[in-house]
């Protein structure tokens, strides 16, 4: 079994068993749905759409303990970059996936162009985008193409587990 490493912000991982964390100030579950993915727990305070792209980050409540929460996305955010597979309602808690294959992701207006295995990534609070690049890891690029896509608003990819996405 791995280790996962704990971090402030967010909890690092490679699991391969359902885990959670908790010191009493700090709250973080990660499972795997047995099909490549690994999905974050995550509290949710406006909602989540379907499909729809959002950054998980850490944040402490008002009760005082900490959750991972789901939020969109905007330029100036840092953190996991995680789709939400279901929708999700305003103050509840559910499922984002954060790394493994995704289907029919939202991306920005026709934003997904490339190849398979051509980098997908974050253009901050327009979405996110693919192109012809070879992904390499930059802060920028959060996955890759699953197939062709030609202009389309939605693609199939697969999230790599960016810690640190930024946007580009």
């Amino acid at each position: 079994m791995f280790t996962p490493l704990r971090c402030r912000r967010l909890l690092c991982f490679f699991v391969d068993s359902d885990f959670l964390e908790s010191d009493g100030t700090f709250s973080a579950n990660l499972k795997s749905d047995g099909a490549g993915q690994i999905l974050c727990k995550v509290y949710v305070s406006s909602g989540c759409v379907i499909n729809t792209p959002y950054i998980v980050d850490y944040r402490y409540t008002t009760s005082g303990a900490g959750w991972l929460t789901a939020t969109g996305l905007a330029a100036s955010m840092r953190g996991l970059l995680g789709v939400a597979s279901t929708a999700i309602a305003s103050g509840c808690v559910g499922w984002i996936t954060v790394r493994g294959p995704v289907n029919n992701v939202q991306g920005a207006a026709t934003s997904f162009t490339g190849s398979v295995g051509h980098a997908v990534y974050w253009a901050g609070a327009t979405g996110l985008g693919a192109s012809t690049s070879t992904y390499i890891g930059l802060a920028y690029q959060v996955g890759v193409l699953l197939e062709e896509t030609d202009a389309s608003t939605t693609a199939n990819i697969y999230l790599t587990g960016n810690l640190v996405a930024t946007a580009c």
